[in-house]
Parts: structure tokens; C-alpha cells; sequence
């Protein structure tokens, strides 16, 4: 915050460009009163709409390591997750450096479920990570059937995962919600060892 405000006292100056983003869902206290005092200062505001997927793909392209151009699927697997959120991009296509396996986690993602982990209950984040498997839209009540959860404590973590911006109702039919992020969802379900997977994963299926 130090640098950008820095940055734009010299525009008082000198004929600079400076441009910032953040999720204003995620935005802290400390950071909302700063941006008060920049928009005060001049700072315009606005809402950016996310990247088309020929633009984000053209940025995966142009961030990718020389030479790990990513194949038709991982391309195509990297645009889903991105969801046209810039940075996430940039992530996965510097993701190819590393051997990252079948799925690319964007590092932000895995940093989003990490302190998920640490403030949630080990039960509330299983359900969790039981959502993650079922995929990027479920039904709450296929959380209860599926969970050894008591159906108070999971409409709990559904919940407290939709007043922290992790899940969404879909608005389509009561009880329907999805991940806000696909990226999170992907993080979570890398997060749950195979084993565990395979069997929710059958347990899912037999349901």
C-alpha cells in the first residue's frame, strides 16, 4: 500500500498510468480506508469485467515458461479454472514450469483453501472438500446423503462457505450452489489425499 500510494503522489507530478486491482469481497478494513483516501486523492474506480477466453488465452500463451506451450486439454482445463480472472492465468501458466501432475493448482487458490483450513473445523472443511468432489455445482441436500455430517452442521458450513465468498446459491432452484471460484474448487479437491477421493468418489456414484 506504501509503494501504490507512493506511486500516485507522483502523478501530481509526472504523467504516470498506475493501475491496481483487488476483490472487493476480500478487501480488509485497513485496505477499504486506504482506498477511501486514494479515490479522495483522485483515483478512479471501477469494475473490471472478466477477460474473454481468447484473451485469457493469449495471456497463458504469453506467460507460459519458453517452451511448455500447454496442450489442447491442459488449455482448455486452464480456461476453465481461470474464469477469465487474470491473475489466476498467469498462475497456471507459470504452473508449467513445475511438475504439477494432471491438474494445475493456481498457488493463490491453494494459499485461499490453506487458511480455510486453519479457521474452519476439520469437520466443516471435509464437507467442504466432500463439495469439491461432487463438482463445481451440487444440491445441499447431496451434501447430507453423502456427508457422516449431522444435516444442522453441514447447512452450517454451507453457510459460513457462502458468507465467505467460497460458495454461491445459484438462484436456479432453492438449496442449488456452486464454487465462486473454480480455481478453490480445484485446490480443494487436490487437497484430499486419493484414497479419500477414490472412496467419496464411489460413494457419490452408489448415490
Amino acid at each position: 500500500m506504501r509503494a501504490f500510494s507512493s506511486l500516485l503522489a507522483l502523478m501530481e507530478r509526472r504523467r504516470v498510468a498506475v493501475l491496481a486491482s483487488y476483490s472487493p469481497e476480500l478487501t480488509t478494513s485497513k485496505l477499504s480506508s486506504q482506498i477511501v483516501r486514494w479515490r479522495e486523492a483522485g483515483a478512479a474506480h471501477c469494475r473490471l469485467p472478466a477477460l474473454g477466453d481468447a484473451e485469457t488465452e493469449l495471456l497463458i500463451r504469453s506467460a507460459a515458461p519458453h517452451g511448455r506451450t500447454p496442450s489442447s486439454d491442459a488449455l482448455r482445463a486452464m480456461l476453465r479454472s481461470a474464469q477469465g480472472n487474470p491473475r489466476i492465468a498467469v498462475e497456471l501458466a507459470e504452473a508449467l514450469a513445475g511438475d504439477s501432475g494432471d491438474l494445475l493448482i493456481a498457488p493463490s487458490a491453494a494459499a485461499a483453501v490453506a487458511e480455510l483450513r486453519e479457521q474452519l473445523a476439520p469437520e466443516a472443511f471435509e464437507v467442504l472438500r466432500l463439495c469439491s468432489v461432487i463438482g463445481d455445482e451440487f444440491c445441499d441436500t447431496w451434501i447430507v446423503d453423502l456427508s457422516d455430517v449431522a444435516p444442522a452442521s453441514v447447512a452450517a458450513t454451507l453457510q459460513l462457505a457462502t458468507d465467505r465468498h467460497v460458495l454461491v446459491e445459484t438462484g436456479e432452484s432453492p438449496g442449488r450452489l456452486r464454487f465462486r471460484r473454480t480455481a478453490v474448487r480445484e485446490a480443494l479437491y487436490a487437497s484430499t489425499v486419493a484414497l479419500n477421493r477414490r472412496l467419496l468418489h464411489k460413494r457419490a456414484v452408489e448415490y
